[in-house]
């Protein structure tokens, strides 16, 4: 059962515009089969690590919001709500033969600063009123990632640059 599952989460792999994707992400298309509907990430992401064609980076246990003060379930609850965003933490899945090209990697870095752009508007919309530090903090940080944003568009944009041998 597990090479037909690997077979799977393979294929899905090769299906995804990233070439490093979260485990989380893979584990939820295959519990949506009958097959593997009950099975746990955990478990899930021990199958992966047994395949010599998958490297796993990352860890389960990781904890997003380390330091942040808030109790357990606090911490699951802002878990799910970034998963609704399409924000994944924990261990990620990437192919081993497959070696990212500098225009993936370049896509790659531009898709995940513009989706914590898009993540960090809609943190914008829904802010807290009448909270004028909160509200001065994330317009530092807005500013931030859209100066990073607009650099790594330029970087990208540039043409490279050759030498030539005299």
């Amino acid at each position: 059962m597990d090479k037909e599952l690997l077979d799977q989460v393979i294929h899905f792999l090769k299906d995804e515009k990233d070439f490093v994707v979260a485990a989380k992400k893979i584990w939820i298309k295959v519990t949506a089969l009958p097959k593997w509907e009950n099975l746990p990430f955990d478990e899930f992401v021990e199958i992966l690590k047994t395949s010599p064609d998958l490297e796993v980076i990352g860890e389960i246990n990781e904890n997003p919001f380390k330091g942040a003060g808030l109790t357990d379930e606090e911490t699951q609850e802002e878990i799910r709500k970034m998963e609704e965003l399409g924000y994944f933490f924990g261990p990620s899945v990437v192919l081993k033969s497959h070696v990212p090209t500098p225009q993936e990697l370049a896509g790659f870095l531009g898709s995940k600063i513009d989706q914590a752009y898009s993540s960090l508007l809609k943190v914008w919309e829904n802010r807290p009123k009448n909270d004028p530090q909160s509200e001065d903090q994330l317009l530092e940080i807005l500013a931030e990632v859209q100066k990073l944003r607009r650099e790594i568009r330029q970087n990208l944009d540039k043409p490279k640059s050759t030498t030539k041998d005299s």
